[in-house]
């Protein structure tokens, strides 16, 4: 009976060696396509791509917190000051991740007409020195996105994807 016990114990520290691995190697392929790409546009492109067939994302929404004059991306630029906003402050402020059922403000706001579908998701700070904003990844599966679950993979996305759209920014203005 021992024996089999920590046996069991060693399959389940295998398969969770096996999944670290697997994000792993979606993160490669997230980090790839955005040092690839020429522009905010394409980069944007590229990681809505990347999370729909890497990480099975039924929805993705990124909101950069900045004033411009004449955003040519509609939506992706809300003003600080906006009261959309106000529902994401409390994320925004610890830098953490959110996993879960989103409310339906931050539904409504994240991801428009398919709020209604989105029945779990995670809610990521992109930070970086000269940019603040969120990534959210919808699903329509309730048990996708758990408040239970960790944060490591997603913190590091939302910085590699703050730092790698922070550079684009700058360099369009």
């Amino acid at each position: 009976g021992k024996n089999e016990k920590l046996l069991q114990q060693l399959n389940v520290l295998v398969q969770i060696a096996r999944d670290n691995d697997d994000l792993f190697r979606k993160m490669h392929h997230l980090t790839m396509a955005l040092m690839d790409a020429k522009d905010l546009e394409n980069a944007l492109a590229s990681l809505e791509s990347v999370l729909h067939e890497y990480f099975q994302a039924d929805f993705v929404a990124t909101r950069i917190l900045k004033t411009v004059a004449n955003p040519t991306m509609i939506d992706l630029f809300i003003d600080p000051n906006d009261k959309k906003s106000e529902p994401f402050k409390k994320i925004l402020d610890s830098g953490r991740p959110k996993c879960g059922q989103p409310n339906a403000d931050q539904a409504s706001f994240l991801f428009g007409e398919n709020a209604a579908r989105t029945q779990s998701c995670a809610i990521v700070p992109i930070a970086s020195p000269n940019l603040t904003g969120l990534l959210a990844i919808g699903s329509v599966d309730q048990e996708k996105f758990l408040p239970t679950m960790g944060h490591m993979f997603l913190t590091q996305m939302g910085e590699l994807i703050g730092l790698r759209l922070d550079t684009l920014i700058e360099a369009s203005d």
